[in-house]
């Protein structure tokens, strides 16, 4: 008999928070705490950068409050959390609470003995896309060892 596995988690997190929305946020995640941060390029119109210790990359620009907050949480920033008694749900139940809107999440697929595979998955998310914002993709990344 075999058994069937699988496993899933957040492995990347992007949500952008309204300039005034930001900082509650912030503070739970060290924003404004003990935790180091470091200046570091930013991106996609937005002037300023920081990364903390976590990994969380935090961006904003100065002229612009209409662009919000933008908060990156890479898979090793959400693991960082992890250890801290903060998993991806608990981050996704706050930015909710403090009305973040998610531009991307990526998840981590594991499927052992299933007979599915992360495609016929996330088959009916990817039809035609008539919404504003990107198209909906697939990307099946696999090690050597199959996984």
């Amino acid at each position: 008999m075999t058994v069937s596995k699988y496993s899933f988690t957040i492995d990347w997190l992007s949500v952008t928070f309204k300039s005034e929305m930001a900082k509650p946020f912030g503070h739970m995640f060290g924003l404004y705490s003990y935790l180091s941060e470091v200046t570091c390029p930013p991106q996609r119109g937005y002037n300023k950068a920081v990364e903390l210790e976590s990994g969380l990359r935090v961006s904003w620009n100065d002229e612009r409050s209409d662009m919000g907050v933008h908060f990156v949480f890479s898979g090793s920033a959400l693991r960082w959390y992890y250890g801290k008694n903060m998993d991806w749900y608990d981050v996704l139940a706050r930015a909710k609470k403090y009305h973040g809107k998610a531009s991307r999440i990526d998840l981590a697929l594991d499927l052992e003995d299933t007979g599915m595979t992360g495609k016929n998955l996330c088959e009916s998310a990817l039809r035609a896309y008539k919404g504003k914002g990107r198209t909906p993709k697939f990307l099946e990344v696999s090690g050597s060892d199959g996984g």
